[in-house]
């Protein structure tokens, strides 16, 4: 069985929340008990994956259509930015700069 869960599932526990002595500021709340998930598990006789429930529904907000570019799934190079990164990287420029200057 597998479980995929969202990524705002579940809340940050109490503990961290009321710690008196911190050195450091709180981070953010990002979590907000959303119960968006589906399960599935392995049928040995069928050998298929099969799901066995399905929640779709976020009560967040999705990511904001301009920063969609930062997801893994949608980073895309074109085959000429590739040649460039090749190209810079051929000639010793480190990869951190090559990707800041794709970036820029």
């Amino acid at each position: 069985m597998r479980q995929m869960v969202c990524n705002r599932e579940g809340t940050r526990r109490k503990k961290y929340l009321e710690m008196e002595n911190r050195k450091k500021d709180h981070k953010p709340i990002t979590r907000v008990m959303c119960q968006a998930k589906i399960i599935f598990y392995y049928d040995l006789i069928l050998q298929k994956w099969q799901v066995t429930k399905f929640e779709e529904t976020h009560n967040h907000d999705l990511i904001p259509p301009k920063y969609i570019q930062f997801v893994p799934a949608y980073r895309t190079m074109t085959n000429a930015d590739k040649a460039q990164a090749d190209g810079l990287h051929f000639y010793g420029v480190r990869t951190c700069h090559i990707m800041g200057f794709m970036v820029a």
